[in-house]
């Protein structure tokens, strides 16, 4: 007869996460039915001085062995161009059981000053559609566009006359009088927010204007 086995259970498995400004990402797993937890990061074992560890016991008298570690920009040096760096925890049990979390993929977050392209100056017609162009710079993760109108944030809507095409650009539909203005081009994700330079749509009386 086999001795028995028991297969440490993960409550908590490392998450994905991206490093800027230099602040140092923690990654935690809790287990329970388990003696140690390690980490393994970029396929090598992480020091054991490296981990901290605590113990939470609950009122059935469960032990939960919590482990962490911090990771750094300059462990990813080298990793911006590659698919991240990735991290996993191994539990072990008292019987010899052993188990193993889902990777967690840390990157390095950026964002780069530059627009790909910028908005340009755009003529348009009372009642007619506006185009206005943006591609925002590369960054990681890919950054979010919003727009500006006149310095204020303006509401895009698939439904409505501003809309975001899944290309970035501001599409403006029955174009209107007051439509007229300064539109920015707004890049943001968690390393920071950069903008445009200001295009100024200029809306026409449709009466002789071409």
């Amino acid at each position: 007869m086999q001795p028995f086995v028991e297969q440490p259970q993960f409550l908590l498995e490392p998450k994905s996460s991206y490093i800027f400004e230099n602040r140092p990402v923690k990654l935690e797993c809790k287990a329970i039915r388990t003696r140690q937890i390690f980490f393994n990061c970029d396929n090598k074992w992480v020091p054991e001085h490296e981990h901290a560890k605590s113990t939470e016991t609950n009122d059935k008298g469960v032990i939960t062995i919590i482990t962490s570690i911090d990771i750094t920009a300059e462990q990813l040096e080298g990793q911006l161009d590659s698919n991240g760096y990735k991290c996993f925890c191994q539990a072990w049990s008292a019987t010899g059981g052993t188990s193993k979390s889902k990777a967690a993929t840390i990157e390095i977050a950026y964002l780069d000053k530059v627009f790909e392209w910028e908005p340009l100056r755009t003529d348009s017609v009372i009642s007619k559609s506006a185009e206005l162009r943006c591609r925002p710079p590369s960054g990681n993760p890919y950054p979010k566009i919003t727009w500006l109108k006149d310095g204020k944030s303006l509401e895009t809507n698939r439904n409505g006359r501003f809309i975001l095409s899944n290309e970035n650009s501001l599409l403006i539909a029955q174009i209107k009088q007051t439509d007229a203005g300064n539109y920015t081009c707004v890049a943001t994700n968690i390393a920071g927010t950069y903008s445009s330079e200001p295009a100024e749509l200029i809306v026409h009386d449709d009466r002789g204007w071409s």
